[in-house]
């Protein structure tokens, strides 16, 4: 899809003429940038076909759109994008496609529009560690000037690897004779060209085309991902499909993300890019153009709070195994001579010229041929047609930036996977085994334990700040934070002895748990009589009610703490901080409670919980020992994040 939402289908009349074509091996796509031409060797058509190549030779260019990690920013490639059809004196982009089909020159055309564009691309600093997306005219198989083999043929005159070039195919339309076509998609695979399925979703073909052709990408129509942060249904259907990417191999992308809702909403889900306004309109100005992106707002602020703690991003780096691995080019000798040099290792993993992860080579798969007799010449026989692709079988792929749920969870839903293979900015890394991988939940689950009140068995002020960085990155929801703290606790722990105030924090404890569901709320244990609350999607009004009945149970039942005489004066005498004796009354609690509203919160952790303790001391003094901030999580004037 271009980026005026041009489609191609091809049709049945046009679909009756591809048989003939079995033997094409050709990427297409329709968008320039530079001056350019047919090969040498090709016969320019004179007339009305000549004057229309000249003019888009000389009028048609590229908007290049950036298409990126939703975890680092990082630009994994760019989708080109023509522009320049008014120049033409034609009123859409697909009536240039229709007039060159008329004429019979659909392929020229193609071919001009190609060059110019990879031109463009390979004078990127940055070239050889993105991808260029092409979309893909169903109708040049058909074009009476079709030429096979002319893709591979530009890349390599621009020294550029066939993984450098990825050509999407809309699911939109038909595709005419289906088994005709998928077999030339089989042959640009088995060129390493990068296939992408667009517009997945509201089709009707996508299924048939991932069981099929295992695409190495699949683009989630725009239709899911509006508002997707708002809608249920579509939040759904997008982590079904990016949950079957991952059992196949697949990367996903989330299109026209147009709001740091929807970028931060795609990234929780699980997609890997993003494309979209709000990371980058397309541009022609190729000097606009960056090898890395910070959305508005800077949505990867939440991923360096997450860093501010100990996160499993360490955990996993240090369990990586550094496995080499071998390039999808390389000869079958070459790999032979791997597992001779590494006889510790059953596999590797396969990576394209920019390392990205293509899948593992597994030493069963290539011992029909070790073991059997002139099995190793077979496969260096180049002449015979096999290589290193035909025995590259899938692997579950993960960020190392991921947490490790996440990555579990990618695990879990490939049969038997030898591990995961992990990526940064999209080249691989290391390998983390099912043995590693449950020593990295071991030691979280060990961490976690560590940081448990042993009192009331609740988290404590680590897991506070993890709940709070990942609240913060929902825009989603909006949350309640509730600081609730124990009322003249400290004389009554004096005089009752320690072993008494800890049955009253139990107490607390105990209530709060009852009051709010673990389900629905995070309760956790800050310290001493301090305690903390946090509830999703819970409206103000109805969380200080909630509030209030704990304060009002907790009133009733620590009375019952106290001896006779001191429920009778109403208090016990003691003494305060500054060691001066006073009557103090029987105990009760305070909360302070912070009520911040979905949407994108510009704030850090260190500002929440300043806030809230400014509401503890507040609610003391206030009616019903209960205050209520109701926030606007939005930067104030000035720069710094504000809870107003």
């Amino acid at each position: 899809m271009d980026g005026n939402g041009v489609r191609y289908p091809i049709s049945r009349s046009d679909a009756d003429r591809l048989p003939a074509l079995r033997g094409a091996a050709e990427v297409h796509h329709r968008a320039a940038v530079a001056p350019a031409g047919p090969a040498k060797g090709d016969a320019v058509p004179a007339g009305e076909a000549g004057r229309l190549i000249d003019a888009v030779r000389r009028h048609v260019e590229y908007a290049f759109q950036p298409i990126v990690s939703l975890q680092s920013g990082a630009c994994f490639g760019y989708e080109a994008l023509l522009r320049g059809h008014a120049r033409l004196g034609l009123p859409n982009i697909a009536a240039l496609f229709d007039q060159a089909w008329r004429q019979g020159i659909l392929h020229t055309v193609d071919l001009v529009l190609r060059r110019k564009a990879l031109d463009a691309f390979a004078s990127l600093p940055w070239h050889r560690d993105v991808r260029l997306f092409f979309n893909l005219d169903n109708r040049v198989f058909a074009s009476p000037d079709y030429r096979p083999n002319r893709t591979r043929a530009l890349l390599e005159d621009l020294g550029l690897p066939a993984s450098a070039f990825c050509f999407e195919l809309s699911e939109l339309h038909g595709l005419g004779n289906e088994s005709v076509v998928r077999g030339i998609l089989a042959r640009y695979r088995a060129q390493s060209l990068l296939l992408a399925i667009d517009d997945f979703g509201v089709g009707y073909s996508g299924l048939s085309l991932l069981y099929s052709q295992q695409p190495d990408i699949v683009k989630i129509d725009r239709m899911f991902v509006s508002e997707i942060h708002r809608d249920r249904r579509k939040r759904v259907l997008v982590t079904s499909i990016v949950n079957l990417a991952r059992v196949l191999g697949i990367t996903v992308v989330a299109e026209g993300i147009e709001s740091e809702a929807e970028f931060l909403e795609c990234r929780r889900i699980g997609c890997d890019l993003g494309q979209g306004y709000f990371i980058a309109r397309p541009g022609t100005d190729l000097a606009t153009l960056l090898p890395h992106y910070c959305a508005a707002g800077d949505t990867s602020a939440g991923e360096r709070r997450g860093k501010d703690v100990q996160g499993d991003h360490c955990l996993i780096l240090e369990e990586l195994s550094p496995v080499p691995a071998v390039r999808m080019d390389d000869q079958m000798a070459d790999v032979f001579d791997m597992f001779r040099r590494h006889p510790q290792c059953s596999y590797f993993p396969v990576v394209d010229g920019a390392r990205r992860p293509v899948g593992i080579v597994h030493e069963e798969a290539l011992k029909g041929f070790i073991y059997a007799e002139y099995g190793r010449d077979l496969l260096r026989n180049r002449s015979l047609g096999r290589s290193l692709r035909d025995f590259v079988s899938p692997c579950p792929v993960a960020d190392v930036h991921s947490d490790i749920e996440e990555i579990l969870s990618i695990y879990a839903v490939d049969e038997n996977p030898a591990g995961v293979l992990m990526v940064d900015a999209f080249a691989y890394v290391g390998v983390l085994s099912a043995r590693s991988l449950l020593r990295v939940i071991h030691d979280k689950t060990v961490a976690r334990a560590s940081d448990e009140n042993p009192l009331t068995k609740l988290p404590g002020n680590l897991s506070i700040v993890e709940y709070l960085a990942k609240a913060i990155d929902n825009t989603r929801d909006s949350y309640v934070f509730a600081y609730f703290d124990l009322d003249n606790f400290k004389p009554y722990n004096d005089a009752y002895g320690f072993r008494q105030g800890d049955r009253v924090i139990q107490l607390f404890g105990k209530l709060l748990s009852q009051r709010f569901s673990p389900i629905e709320a995070f309760i956790a244990h800050i310290g001493g009589d301090d305690f903390f609350v946090g509830v999703a999607a819970q409206d103000p009004d109805s969380m200080l009610g909630r509030t209030a009945a704990v304060l009002a149970a907790f009133q009733r039942d620590v009375e019952s703490f106290y001896d006779a005489a001191a429920r009778a004066a109403g208090g016990i005498v003691g003494k305060d901080r500054s060691d001066q004796t006073r009557t103090f009354p029987l105990m009760t609690a305070s909360a302070g409670l912070m009520a911040c509203p979905a949407g994108p919160r510009s704030v850090t952790v260190d500002a929440v919980t300043g806030r809230l303790s400014m509401l503890k001391k507040a609610a003391k003094a206030a009616p019903g020992h209960i205050a209520l901030h109701r926030c606007s999580c939005a930067p104030e004037a000035g720069g710094d994040a504000g809870l107003r």
